[in-house]
């Protein structure tokens, strides 16, 4: 009778053992929105690509989908964009979120930014001493730049 009960509590700690593990690697799906509502206009100059732009407008290259996604039309293939075409930036304003039990900051930052490790500027930015340690409740703006 012991041995039921001893592995009867076995196997419920190690459900929630990984439940917790599970909940550290996600960010809150509420949080996903976007705010890319106003865009600005870029002009095409020689030596530009897609991946250029948008370290210049984002401060992230991984950004470049965005610019792609809003300018399929005027874009034969992302990888050659013509000289003096005119692209639409989608306007990429900081966003706030408010953190949850389980969220990091890497996780924050792969999500929002689409590099985690962006995660040293997002803990600067918001003033954070250790990037390691974030508290739910705590609110945080996002931005990439």
């Amino acid at each position: 009778m012991s041995r039921v009960i001893g592995l009867t509590v076995l196997i419920l700690v190690g459900g929630l053992i990984f439940s917790y593990v599970k909940s550290v690697n996600t960010v809150n799906p509420e949080q996903m929105s976007s705010s890319k509502t106003e865009q600005a206009v870029y002009e095409v100059r020689f030596g530009d690509s897609l991946w250029t732009i948008a370290e210049a407008n984002y401060g992230s290259g991984y950004k470049w989908t965005d610019i792609y996604n809003a300018n399929k039309s005027a874009i034969a293939t992302p990888d050659n964009i013509e000289i003096g075409i005119k692209l639409i930036i989608p306007e990429n304003r900081p966003l706030t979120i408010s953190i949850s039990p389980g969220d990091n900051l890497w996780n924050i930052a792969q999500v929002y930014c689409e590099d985690g490790f962006l995660y040293s500027k997002l803990a600067s930015n918001n003033k954070i001493l250790n990037p390691e340690i974030i508290e739910p409740g705590l609110v945080i703006q996002i931005s990439c730049r």
